[in-house]
């Protein structure tokens, strides 16, 4: 009948014709880099406000003051944790398949705060 069951928000993905050429050539340009035994490299970027914290964490067990029983004594708990955001930090690397390329981590204070973190590059960073 001429239908597949596949998720209507990626509908343009599969529709686009110039998407299908761009994606096909991207995948044989890799395939020959791979045969050529080439280093492929992936650029990523991601941020962090500077007071993130997760909500479970690992905490540390005191063995010589447990009962045995569900008593659970934790030497930091009760830590105050800052309030607000704090500052968004941006990160950014360079990956391969062999781990980080080195020389590339770059982590810097957001100077801009509005929008997403992607107005914070330029030519210096």
């Amino acid at each position: 009948m001429g239908f597949r069951y596949r998720d209507r928000s990626t509908k343009h993905l599969f529709g686009d014709p110039s998407l299908k050429v761009r994606r096909i050539r991207y995948i044989r340009a890799v395939r020959q880099f791979r045969q050529k035994n080439a280093l492929i490299a992936f650029l990523d970027e991601t941020w962090l406000y500077e007071n993130y914290q997760f909500r479970k964490s690992w905490i540390e067990l005191d063995e010589e003051k447990s009962t045995g029983t569900a008593e659970i004594l934790c030497k930091d708990c009760g830590q105050s944790h800052p309030s607000g955001w704090g500052k968004r930090l941006v990160i950014f690397d360079v990956v391969t398949d062999r781990g980080f390329f080195p020389g590339c981590g770059l982590i810097w204070e957001a100077s801009k705060h509005t929008g997403d973190y992607h107005g914070n590059f330029n030519y210096q960073n």
